[in-house]
């Protein structure tokens, strides 16, 4: 997980504990490294939240 300030959407949010606005990128790779997917979520969604989206989208490939 990586915050990421993005100014240019309108759909931005505050994380308290980290005091960042903006999104929070999950990323899932495999085991040689090769990117599997990336989600963008606002910056309020934990990362267990956010890890657990990532892996039920993957899991529904």
């Amino acid at each position: 997980m990586h915050g990421v300030k993005a100014f240019h959407t309108k759909e931005r949010d505050y994380a308290a504990g980290k005091k960042i606005v903006g999104f929070n990128q999950h990323i899932a790779v495999d085991t040689d490294g090769r990117l599997l997917l990336v989600r963008l979520t606002p910056s309020d969604i934990s990362d267990n939240a956010g890890g657990q989206m990532i892996l039920d989208a993957i899991r529904k490939r």
